[in-house]
């Protein structure tokens, strides 16, 4: 005989389990929504290395609620003797609804990153829509950080809003960064 274990108690100490039953309900539709608008994922990830581990987190979040999540180092089996460059150009480009840039001062030095942001923007032009998250890991305003580093992202309007990291409050945990995301590409699933 085997022995069952049911969870009635609240995650997080202050979310019911009727609730966290609509979310993953919702996660499951928004799911099916993004897929059936022909995008193999709901959010591709663009970051800069020294931010693994914290992006890591986030990606792992994301994929518990439900989300498909590309994230690179969780594919690196998958594009062994493949061109990189290529198949990151047409994930981002192509392949997913909404692309999350962590940009810190190491992101906007890197040639790839730059690559990353860039498709996210493209199709945000050719699509009308905007398919950019961007998200600062740096305790100066987005704005301040794109001045300093003489602006090098082509289309980026250096007003756009964004997630702050770091705030008046602290520092964002991974879990409220990857809520803000989850919402974000929820709505826009909703809305379609």
């Amino acid at each position: 005989m085997s022995n069952i274990f049911i969870n009635t108690g609240t995650i997080n100490g202050n979310v019911s389990q009727n609730e966290a039953q609509r979310e993953r309900f919702e996660n499951v539709s928004s799911r099916t929504a993004s897929e059936q608008a022909g995008y193999d994922y709901d959010v591709a990830i663009s970051y800069a290395s020294r931010q693994t581990r914290f992006v890591s987190r986030v990606a792992k979040i994301l994929r518990l609620e439900g989300l498909r999540v590309f994230f690179a180092p969780d594919c690196e089996e998958e594009f062994i003797a493949q061109n990189m460059v290529e198949k990151f150009y047409t994930i981002y480009r192509y392949r997913c609804l909404y692309v999350a840039s962590f940009i810190s001062a190491e992101y906007l030095e890197s040639d790839i990153c730059m690559e990353e942001i860039s498709s996210a923007l493209l199709r945000t032009r050719d699509e009308g829509r905007n398919c950019l998250i961007p998200i600062c890991m740096e305790k100066e305003s987005l704005k301040d950080l794109l001045e300093k580093q003489k602006h090098p992202i082509p289309l980026l309007d250096p007003d756009v809003n964004y997630i702050a990291v770091y705030g008046k409050n602290g520092m964002l945990k991974e879990v409220e960064v990857a809520d803000k995301i989850r919402r974000v590409v929820q709505k826009q699933i909703r809305e379609k």
